[in-house]
């Protein structure tokens, strides 16, 4: 793997395992162009609020729109003249998704006062394509404790840990190793044991006797090799994500491009397939990503402008494939590998199970991921993501977010649209809007202090990215309420702005005081 550079510091090329480049072109510093190397084109175009609204793929076409408050109204493509994707998006007042219209239906969501989704209900032609009605319900912590797709008791020991599950012949019991993670689950047609590392990662799963899988780590963390009944498959990294995987003679057979400088595993470009032995990408099929808001694949095309992959997904991310596609894409949520050995999907530091909506491992990062350790993104699947498995991450600015409950507050964003939303979200800080501790907005009024913890240190790390983490405070004991900081803040320097902003967020977090947990960590970040 080689890397090259323009003098601004932006990524100019990739040279992958079988010796080919992508290179990408910028103008200043907002990505142009990618070229392939069979010579296909990707272009960016339109920027708005240093965002593309058009994206250029041989043969198709996607557009996106967006709010005021950079919110997505619409993702769409079309291709021949056919609609082959379209997402229309509608909010509540504190920025909950409530609807997400697409070409072949519709879906509309409820959520509690917590903002956990309660409810999602697609309509006739969305059931026609294999979703159905979701109902969720939680206990006080965010366990869950109904589901309508997953019938019959939900029971949990005292630390949190699922334990059963499902009634008939679906239920399943499960049970944890000291470290809490999943040690077996068994059910009426299986009995899995998991097993795991001195480091804590999982390394084998076995059904009773059978040895189904066993995975290798690097020091990062990143899973570097998967075996299945001897065969084996490595996987290479970028900062972006997944790069490739490589059979056993370190020929590869799977290539992934991302857009340059994102966020770990949230913006698959294209898959190419190398089916061919020797192959490389001057040869290969291309097969372009149409994602949706969060950056999970819905749709994938050839240089056609023609469906070569699909997929319907519920809120928690159980996948509904086309039964035409052509192509095996494992990309799922962002940062996540489907593993169809286990059902699970590799979110870099755990492992999840959409069925359930949790992960099989408690948070490595303890409760500064928030007070339960094993839940996913704290319930609302549709407005937050965890690429690496540890922190959720909110999809909007926590500022804006909480200016969507306070007309004073949007009538004050609305006045400084024309300067920008770098301004926006200054005005935000400024006027001092955060989100109050049960999730929905607040807007504090003038006898409430609002205090910020900053690190002292010097600011560490080199590097073109500059990003500041800002992360609430969450009390565990209430009597600390108004006692301790509401916010905590740190800064770090980096060469990327996964690397950056993912350091300032580690050093904000551990600047929480004792008895207390971190929530919606979110990073300003700038490149020089």
């Amino acid at each position: 793997m080689q890397y090259a550079y323009d003098k601004e510091g932006n990524l100019a090329s990739i040279s992958y395992p079988d010796n080919t480049k992508i290179t990408y072109g910028y103008d200043k510093n907002q990505l142009k162009q990618a070229t392939l190397a069979n010579g296909e084109v990707i272009k960016w175009s339109d920027y708005h609020w240093f965002m593309p609204s058009k994206v250029t793929y041989p043969n198709a076409t996607q557009t996106k729109q967006s709010d005021s408050l950079q919110r997505p109204l619409l993702i769409g493509l079309t291709a021949n003249r056919k609609t082959l994707l379209n997402r229309q998006y509608s909010y509540d007042k504190v920025g909950n998704i409530t609807r997400i219209a697409t070409e072949n239906g519709e879906n509309n969501y409820q959520y509690d006062l917590l903002d956990r989704l309660i409810l999602a209900k697609p309509n006739i032609e969305l059931q026609k394509n294999g979703l159905t009605v979701e109902s969720y319900s939680y206990d006080a912590i965010g366990n869950r404790i109904g589901s309508t797709q997953q019938l019959g008791e939900w029971k949990y020991n005292k630390f949190n840990q699922l334990i059963k599950w499902g009634e008939g012949t679906s239920q399943t019991t499960l049970s944890y190793t000291p470290n809490s993670q999943l040690a077996s689950e068994v059910s009426a047609d299986k009995k899995l044991s998991y097993h795991y590392n001195a480091a804590e990662r999982l390394i084998s799963v076995n059904d009773e006797t059978t040895e189904l899988v066993t995975y290798q780590y690097d020091p990062f963390g990143r899973r570097i090799s998967k075996t299945i009944n001897g065969n084996i498959t490595y996987f290479i990294y970028t900062n972006e994500g997944l790069i490739a995987e490589l059979d056993h003679r370190g020929q590869m057979t799977v290539a992934y491009g991302w857009v340059p400088d994102t966020e770990w595993g949230t913006s698959p470009l294209w898959q190419a397939s190398l089916t061919a032995a020797n192959q490389t990408l001057q040869t290969a099929s291309y097969h372009y990503l149409i994602t949706d808001h969060l950056g999970t694949p819905q749709l994938a095309i050839n240089n056609q402008g023609q469906q070569t992959w699909k997929m319907h997904s519920d809120a928690f991310g159980n996948a509904v494939l086309d039964p035409n596609n052509q192509i095996t894409l494992n990309l799922r949520f962002p940062g996540q590998y489907y593993d169809k050995e286990t059902g699970l999907s590799y979110n870099y530091f755990r492992d999840y199970n959409p069925k359930i909506g949790r992960y099989i491992q408690s948070d490595p990062i303890g409760l500064n991921g928030g007070i339960n350790t094993f839940s996913y993104v704290g319930g609302n699947p549709l407005l937050y993501r965890d690429p690496l498995g540890k922190n959720p991450v909110a999809l909007l600015f926590g500022g804006i977010r909480a200016c969507m409950a306070n007309p004073q507050c949007v009538a004050v964003v609305g006045g400084a649209i024309a300067y920008g939303v770098s301004n926006s979200i200054k005005l935000l800080e400024e006027y001092n809007y955060g989100s109050s501790n049960n999730g929905h907005a607040s807007c504090p009024s003038a006898s409430i202090s609002t205090t910020t913890k900053k690190s002292k240190d010097k600011i560490e790390g080199k590097g073109k990215w500059y990003c500041e983490a800002k992360c609430n405070i969450q009390t565990i004991d209430h009597k600390l309420d108004g006692k301790v900081p509401e916010r905590v803040q740190a800064a770090h320097r980096g060469s990327s702005q996964y690397e950056a902003c993912n350091a300032a967020k580690d050093k904000a977090v551990a600047l929480a005081p004792r008895d207390t947990y971190t929530r919606h960590c979110n990073c300003r970040c700038w490149k020089k």
